[in-house]
């Protein structure tokens, strides 16, 4: 947590882990999300078991009431966007999420608190069922708006951590005597390990993060 203070400027001191199999449980003890999706989401590489079959994840565009596992394959899915569209749709789980808490009023104290009680039970958290009923009247309103995502379209930018060591061997290759063998050389040079995609503050310049995380709190 001192990583993400220093990262963000806030002061973060209290958290909630939870894995897959307990979101699944969280969503349906509070009886499921309901999530409007404006545009089709479809993954061949994410195979799904429905009605004892076996097919691929495609959700077209409308309103959807989905239980646990339904809402976990809408969280996980990336391969045919990417990882900020993902963060994008996990923004969706959690306004649905808000809704559903501005359906529970201040007469279902109770029923909050059993509920808290038991996502709290299914999660590692330093959050007190007692804090968390504090943060549900208090946070309850809050907006989640989706576009509020770090991404290259805002104050990031990717690098290949690999393209160097690929550029200076594609270099050797262009090197080598007349008579060696070139194409021999290309083709290794063009397969090798293509690395990963690493993110960055634009410039260097890591206060971007901070800033961006204050216009987004506390911008009016």
């Amino acid at each position: 947590m001192r990583q993400l203070t220093a990262l963000t400027g806030y002061k973060i001191d209290k958290y909630i882990f939870i894995d897959m199999y307990a979101f699944v449980d969280v969503i349906d003890t509070i009886g499921g999300v309901d999530i409007t999706l404006d545009q089709t989401v479809v993954d061949p590489t994410y195979k799904v078991y429905d009605n004892g079959k076996w097919g691929t994840l495609y959700y077209p565009p409308g309103t959807y009431h989905f239980n646990g596992r339904q809402t976990l394959r809408l969280a996980r899915t990336r391969h045919t966007t990417s990882d900020f569209e993902r963060a994008k749709r996990q923004h969706l789980i959690l306004d649905a999420l808000r809704q559903k808490a501005l359906s529970l009023q201040v007469g279902d104290a109770d029923k909050i608190l059993h509920i808290a009680q038991i996502v709290l039970g299914n999660t590692q958290t330093n959050i007190s069922p007692q804090e968390a009923l504090m943060y549900f009247f208090r946070f309850k309103n809050f907006e989640v708006k989706t576009g509020d995502v770090l991404s290259t379209t805002n104050v990031l930018e990717s690098y290949h951590k690999n393209d160097e060591l690929q550029k200076s061997m594609i270099e050797e290759c262009h090197l080598l005597p007349e008579g060696e063998d070139k194409t021999t050389c290309f083709k290794e040079a063009n397969k090798m390990d293509k690395g990963e995609y690493l993110l960055k503050p634009q410039n260097d310049d890591w206060n971007l993060i901070k800033w961006f995380f204050k216009h987004t709190f506390e911008a009016s």
